[in-house]
C-alpha cells in the first residue's frame, strides 16, 4: 500500500527530463577516463532557473508541435473535428428538422406507454381492488347497521387518492397529445411553405433523403395517422377512467346508511372488464408504436446522428427550410 500511495507525492504528469541529481539511465556504468573532473566542473556550475524547472512539458511540446500564442489561438481556432456538428456533414437543414421531429416523437411515446403501463395502469387496478376490498367488508354487516368510521375513514380516503391520481394520469396522455399534436402542426405548416415554394411534385414526390423512397408529404401523413392512434388510445383511456371511477363512487357516504346505497350503478364484473379493456388497448398501442418506430428508423437516418439535449424543432425557421 505504501508503493501506492507514494505515487501521489510526485507531480501529477511525468517529466520527460529529469530530475537534477538524477539519471534517466538506471543501469550502472563505468566512468571513462578523463570523465571525472569534467563532471566535477559541470556540478559545480549552477544551472538556470529555467533548465531545473520541474514543470511538465505540454502534450503539444512532447510531440514537437509549438503552441501558438493568445492572439492567434483566438483568430484560428477550428473546432476539432470529434466534436458532434450542430448540422451533420452532407444534411440539409430540412432534413435536420424532420429527423429531430421523429426522434422527439419517438421520445413522447416511450414516456406515453410508460404512463399507460405502468402508473396509471396499476392506480386503475388498485382503485378496482381497494373498492371491491371495501365492498366485501361492508357486505358483512347486519343489514340496517351502519358501518363504523374506522372502517370507511380510511379506505375511503385513500380511494379519494387514487382517483386524484388516475385524474393526474389522463391530464398527462392529454400533454403527451398535444405535444405530438403541435409537432404535427408544425410538419404541416413546414409542408405547406414547402409546396408553395418548390411546387407539389416536389413535396409529394420527391425523397427527402436519397436512400429512402418517403417524401416530405409521406412523412407529415406518417405523423398524422400517429396522432389519429392516440386520440383513440386516449378516448379509450377517459372511458375507462370513467367506469373505474364509478365502481369506486358506488360505495356509501359515512353520512349515509349502507344499506339506502347498497344499489351500485356498476357491478363488479362491469369494474373487471374496464379494466380489461385499460390492457388490451395498452397492449394494441404499444405495437402500433413500435411499428411506428421502426418504419421511421427505416425511412430515416435514425441512428446515424444523435440528438443533441438542447436540439428542439422548435429552433428552426421554417421559412428557411
Amino acid at each position: 500500500m505504501s508503493k501506492r500511495l507514494a505515487s501521489f507525492g510526485g507531480p501529477s504528469v511525468p517529466s520527460s527530463a529529469p530530475v537534477s541529481g538524477q539519471s534517466n539511465d538506471t543501469t550502472p556504468t563505468k566512468p571513462k577516463p578523463g570523465a571525472k573532473n569534467k563532471n566535477k566542473k559541470r556540478d559545480a556550475t549552477p544551472s538556470s532557473p529555467s533548465s531545473n524547472s520541474r514543470e511538465p512539458k505540454s502534450p503539444l511540446s512532447k510531440a514537437g508541435i509549438s503552441s501558438p500564442s493568445l492572439g492567434s489561438r483566438s483568430s484560428t481556432y477550428a473546432p476539432p473535428s470529434f466534436l458532434y456538428p450542430t448540422v451533420p456533414p452532407s444534411e440539409s437543414l430540412l432534413q435536420l428538422y424532420l429527423r429531430t421531429v421523429l426522434k422527439r416523437i419517438a421520445d413522447d411515446l416511450v414516456s406515453w406507454n410508460d404512463l399507460a403501463s405502468r402508473k396509471a395502469f396499476t392506480c386503475a387496478k388498485a382503485l378496482v381492488d381497494k373498492t371491491t376490498e371495501l365492498d366485501n367488508a361492508l357486505s358483512v354487516l347486519p343489514e340496517g347497521v351502519q358501518p363504523r368510521s374506522r372502517i370507511l375513514g380510511p379506505r375511503l380516503r385513500e380511494l379519494d387518492s387514487k382517483r386524484e391520481e388516475l385524474r393526474g394520469c389522463l391530464v398527462d396522455f392529454d400533454v403527451f397529445f398535444t405535444k405530438v399534436a403541435e409537432r404535427a402542426e408544425g410538419l404541416e405548416t413546414a409542408l405547406a411553405k414547402l409546396t408553395e415554394r418548390d411546387g407539389q411534385e416536389s413535396t409529394e414526390q420527391k425523397p427527402v433523403w436519397s436512400d429512402s423512397s418517403w417524401s416530405f408529404s409521406r412523412y407529415v401523413s406518417h405523423v398524422l395517422e400517429l396522432l389519429r392512434q392516440l386520440n383513440r388510445t386516449r378516448s379509450a383511456y377517459n372511458a375507462a377512467s370513467a367506469q373505474l371511477v364509478s365502481y369506486s363512487l358506488s360505495l356509501p357516504d359515512p353520512d349515509t346508511s349502507y344499506s339506502k346505497t347498497k344499489t351500485s350503478p356498476l357491478t363488479f364484473s362491469q369494474a373487471r372488464t374496464a379494466l380489461a379493456s385499460w390492457s388490451s388497448e395498452t397492449s394494441r398501442t404499444a405495437e402500433y408504436m413500435d411499428e411506428w418506430k421502426d418504419i421511421s428508423s427505416i425511412e430515416a437516418p435514425w441512428d446515424e446522428y444523435e440528438l443533441e439535449n438542447e436540439e428542439s424543432e422548435d429552433d428552426f425557421d421554417i421559412e428557411g427550410l
